[in-house]
């Protein structure tokens, strides 16, 4: 099966804005965009945003791993699993609109009432001192723990 979005032909700057509406509707503050210059054009490669938690102000980074979504996509091409050859920009289309509908999941549990948006974002929370996602700093710290106990 393709990749959720393969056939999308909606421009990454429309996911964007979607995703900015929903991050709004949530009380993110001071949301914006972060571009690179990536085979000679400036792309957008992720989104930052702040919260005020129970905790405090937070800053919060969601990438668009367009990189990983091109090799996914190339791979399954190759398998035969999908007709069209990708390349960058239909890669950059399917990340954004994946990021996108991720948002819109994590904003319907929010809205049910079975988490905030702080607790959902917490992987992508930045640490203040490194200024790296916490899922960074935690899986550093899971390889120098021991192995734990083989499934049973």
């Amino acid at each position: 099966m393709p990749l959720l979005n393969y056939t999308t032909k909606i421009p990454p700057h429309q996911s964007i804005g979607e995703i900015y509406a929903v991050l709004a509707a949530h009380d993110a503050e001071r949301i914006t965009t972060s571009y690179k210059k990536i085979n000679g054009k400036q792309r957008p490669t992720g989104i930052s945003f702040g919260l005020q938690t129970p905790g405090g102000y937070y800053e919060y980074e969601l990438p668009a791993n367009v990189a990983g979504v091109l090799e996914v996509m190339t791979r399954q091409w190759k398998e035969g699993k999908v007709r069209t050859r990708p390349d960058y920009d239909h890669a950059e289309r399917v990340a954004w609109r994946i990021l996108k509908d991720w948002i819109e999941a994590q904003s319907a549990i929010i809205e049910a009432g079975m988490a905030t948006l702080h607790t959902v974002m917490l992987p992508y929370q930045i640490e203040e001192k490194s200024g790296r996602p916490l899922h960074e700093l935690i899986a550093e710290r899971w390889q120098a723990l021991p192995p734990g106990p083989e499934k049973i």
